[in-house]
């Protein structure tokens, strides 16, 4: 600031000294309209660099809340995809033990009676064929249902997170378009005034 005066009185001085003094007279009130100007358009630049950089540290920390979020998201759909499978697991588990369970007393049966014994296995198997063939069945049809329902939340998911960041896009758009208005507005002000 001491700077700029002291520029501004040399240049007074140098104006009075080269063209006398009824000249300078004529150029001050120029020369105090163009310093103020100056200072008004300097001014507006320096607002504009505070917003500027105010609206990238609120984009920083948007993207920063919406990285938050997308990982608290997956990782939750992560661990509800853990835990389906641990159910799962001991779901198949339980059925096996149940398989083992049935296949062990139709043995102690079959062995008890000796004289059916061929018929029996032959009813046996087959009932056995059956039973894996229907319990495949409903394996395949359940693992289609999980797989069906995590990709359906997974899109739920992701197209939530796709409107979120559309509509933060659209009102970054329209606050930039605004902010852009103003200062055009603002500019246009400004040089009437200087005209």
């Amino acid at each position: 600031m001491a700077g700029r005066r002291s520029a501004e009185l040399r240049e007074v001085v140098l104006l009075r000294a080269t063209l006398g003094h009824r000249h300078v007279k004529r150029q001050v009130p120029s020369f105090r309209r163009l310093q103020l100007q100056t200072r008004a358009i300097a001014g507006w630049q320096d607002v504009t660099a505070a917003k500027l950089q105010k609206e990238q540290q609120r984009r920083q920390a948007v993207r920063h809340h919406y990285l938050c979020m997308l990982a608290r998201g997956l990782a939750a759909w992560r661990q509800a995809m853990q835990a389906a499978a641990v159910k799962l697991g001991m779901q198949q588990q339980a059925a096996r033990q149940r398989e083992r369970q049935l296949l062990l007393r139709g043995w102690q049966e079959l062995a008890a009676v000796q004289q059916h014994r061929s018929a029996l296995l032959r009813r046996g198997l087959a009932a056995w064929r059956q039973y894996e063939a229907q319990r495949a069945c409903k394996a395949a049809a359940r693992q289609r249902a999980q797989q069906h329902r995590a990709c359906r939340l997974a899109a739920a998911v992701l197209a939530g997170f796709a409107a979120a960041v559309q509509a933060g896009c659209v009102k970054r758009q329209r606050l930039f378009a605004a902010a852009m208005h103003r200062r055009v507005w603002l500019l246009r002000r400004a040089c009437r005034a200087w005209r």
